[in-house]
């Protein structure tokens, strides 16, 4: 923390500074600073404390500086401006690879939760490998049960029922409190046909969650018929 605010103190002096002879300096600097402000974390917004993907304003400032610091170093270093350029335009074109593969992680929610859960869960190969029906016996950290909820949600909205019910099992074996996950697995089982089973998870979300009661108490009175006519047949 002391070497950071020594650092930001530093460079804040040289663009104060610069102010005449490097006026780009000065407006990028003060740019990054002043639009980082509101967006530091000082005042939290929403439940994330730290969200980097806030600052893809500020950094239009430390562009400004690395634009127009590129043109004065070539100045000054005239017989490596080619060099200088190649350099740039290596930069630029490696860049625009990474973000174009990046990108394609945001094609739906299925391909984007699975990526945080093989960035964030090392055991997710396991989780997708064993039969979904027992529940694995292996220490990660709660937070992970929302990302396997919108997974599960996302292939439920797919129509892609296996592929939901192992993604949702096991968001409720890593934290067993969110009712979402009994209702939307409860759902998954009816699209499944499990009709007794599905009525079971609706249930205990119903009983989890008392501010949707009348939705839950709905959805298990239609259980209820599916499993009276799958009785008679």
């Amino acid at each position: 923390v002391i070497f950071s605010g020594g650092l930001l103190l530093v460079i804040t002096l040289l663009a104060g500074v610069s102010l005449k002879s490097h006026p780009w300096f000065f407006v990028g600097w003060f740019f990054f600073l002043g639009t980082l402000v509101p967006v530091i974390g000082i005042v939290q917004v929403g439940a994330q404390s730290i969200a980097d993907r806030y600052t893809y304003i500020p950094y239009i400032g430390l562009f400004v500086i690395f634009s127009w610091g590129i043109e004065v170093l070539k100045q000054h270093l005239n017989s490596l401006k080619a060099f200088i350029n190649l350099t740039v335009v290596f930069w630029v074109g490696l860049l625009f690879i990474i973000a174009f593969n990046y990108i394609s992680l945001w094609k739906n929610d299925v391909s984007l939760f699975k990526r945080v859960l093989e960035v964030h869960d090392p055991g997710y190969q396991e989780v997708l490998n064993v039969d979904v029906e027992r529940s694995q016996s292996r220490e990660v950290f709660t937070s992970l049960s929302g990302i396997y909820l919108n997974v599960g949600i996302a292939y439920y909205q797919a129509g892609m029922f296996a592929q939901a019910k192992k993604h949702l099992l096991e968001s409720i074996r890593i934290y067993p409190n969110l009712p979402t996950a009994y209702y939307l697995l409860g759902k998954v089982l009816l699209e499944q046909k499990r009709y007794e089973l599905a009525y079971g998870f609706i249930h205990t979300a119903k009983e989890m969650d008392s501010e949707r009661e009348a939705e839950y108490r709905q959805e298990l009175e239609y259980v209820e018929r599916l499993i009276q006519e799958d009785s008679n047949k």
